[in-house]
């Protein structure tokens, strides 16, 4: 990308200010340009160069969205405090005075979340950022997508669009996470205009990580959030999308209690193929996980419709395949280590709804892993409570047996859902199980006095 001689000297005081402390990639460099030229035209270099030092300065990454703010707010998403015009960082001060910082800022980040003025963006998410809608105050999350064919990313809005479209959205199948629209990105004086011309910011809702405590307390609901994926991915690869990056880190779960709702996020990488009649062949493009075809040779091309599904499957192995004996022919047709040993996901899929298909609704409601850790026997009693006040809420359908999962859910949504709820926690690791009796004790009361 390049600069006109006045732009390019904010470009080289800000490369002085704010060294890069991570691989700088070319998405990066541009960022970094972009953000450079944004700045220039609002005359705020001087002020962000003030932000540079200090205790959760601003970084390299993060300059791109200080540039943005005035625009994403013209826009109608107002980004944290430390993305303002005149925000400054804390003094470092001493090194014991550091430490403490840091000590304090992780132990917030633990009880109550980042927060939303201090903790700098990760450099591995410089697209992304969290914002909050001025008109709903709902919080949201924001990404830069590009969409040019010479890009590696140029697909990206391209799928998004489609798969966000109806009849897509609306199906049962999709697990693309919803858009709730386009914003277009502002003009940059002085950059040559496919620079920015190509770009537009995503506004998606807020989901939370994939964390296997948050479900697999029961064992039909971390099931489940298996069989959805599966589904999902075949629902992508029906339609010739390949994803090509489904780590850990793109799969994510709807906010709330179960039944958790599962999306894949980041297709940044994705691409769609339209002649699915012949054998579909691409070079690796990138991406946090290798297949076993693409770690013998980079440069060969591979199927990324098996690479999908071997991806997928070492997933699993993190949530807890190990726990499902009974899954193994899935495990072993999906990740096996020669692509032309591995199924389908359509085919996959099958066979899970085979193999679970003559399971009792007892089976699917025993205690997955985390829930064996329970040594409170009490907390069952809150399955009686929610079973009076809540069953008319609950509808979920896994394996096409709709009732499979109720008992479960009631007793996960209790013991996640109603124990965090009163004792504020969501880990059931650092749960006072003497509040617990005491919570108990008071829905025992609540059912003796409720009238039969």
């Amino acid at each position: 990308m390049s600069l006109s001689d006045s732009p390019q000297s904010a470009l080289n005081r800000l490369e002085d200010e704010f060294p890069a402390r991570a691989v700088t990639t070319d998405d990066r460099r541009r960022h970094f340009c972009l953000a450079a030229a944004l700045l220039h035209a609002q005359n705020r270099v001087d002020d962000v160069i003030t932000a540079a030092n200090g205790l959760s300065a601003l970084q390299h990454h993060e300059l791109i969205w200080t540039a943005l703010y005035h625009h994403l707010k013209r826009c109608g998403y107002t980004l944290d405090g430390r993305y303002r015009p005149g925000w400054r960082p804390a003094a470092a001060g001493t090194a014991h005075k550091r430490l403490l910082h840091l000590v304090r800022e992780k132990a917030s980040a633990m009880l109550f979340g980042p927060a939303r003025d201090g903790t700098p963006l990760r450099p591995e998410e410089f697209r992304t950022m969290r914002a909050t809608s001025r008109s709903t105050g709902a919080r949201v999350y924001l990404k830069i997508i590009a969409s040019s064919p010479t890009d590696p990313h140029g697909q990206e809005r391209d799928i998004l669009e489609l798969l966000n479209s109806e009849p897509h959205r609306s199906h049962p199948d999709n697990p693309c996470v919803p858009v709730h629209e386009f914003l277009s990105f502002p003009e940059v004086p002085d950059a040559d205009k496919p620079s920015s011309h190509s770009l537009s910011i995503a506004v998606m809702p807020v989901l939370q990580p994939l964390r296997h405590r948050r479900f697999s307390i029961i064992k039909a609901l971390y099931l489940d959030v298996i069989e959805q994926s599966v589904r999902g991915l075949a629902y992508l690869h029906s339609m010739g999308i390949a994803h090509m990056d489904l780590c850990h880190s793109n799969l994510a779960m709807s906010d709330g209690n179960a039944p958790f709702r599962v999306y894949f996020l980041d297709f940044g990488l994705a691409r769609q193929f339209l002649d699915l009649r012949r054998p579909v062949r691409v070079v690796w493009p990138g991406g946090r996980i290798q297949p076993p075809e693409v770690r013998q040779n980079r440069l060969k091309p591979y199927d990324p419709f098996k690479a999908d599904l071997y991806v997928l499957a070492r997933e699993f192995l993190e949530l807890n395949f190990v726990y499902n004996p009974e899954l193994s022919a899935v495990a072993r047709v999906m990740s096996s280590q020669k692509p032309e040993e591995r199924s389908t996901a359509a085919e996959a899929l099958e066979i899970m709804h085979y193999t679970l298909a003559s399971r009792s609704w007892w089976y699917f409601a025993r205690l997955g892993p985390l829930g064996r850790r329970l040594r409170h026997p009490v907390q069952y009693l809150h399955a009686l409570w929610c079973l009076s006040v809540n069953c008319c809420d609950i509808r979920i359908t896994l394996f096409n047996t709709p009732s499979c999962c109720v008992p479960a859910l009631i007793l996960h949504n209790v013991i996640v859902g109603a124990n965090a709820d009163i004792l504020g926690s969501g880990s059931l690791g650092c749960v006072d199980h003497n509040a617990f009796l005491l919570v108990d004790l008071f829905i025992v009361s609540k059912l003796l006095s409720t009238p039969a």
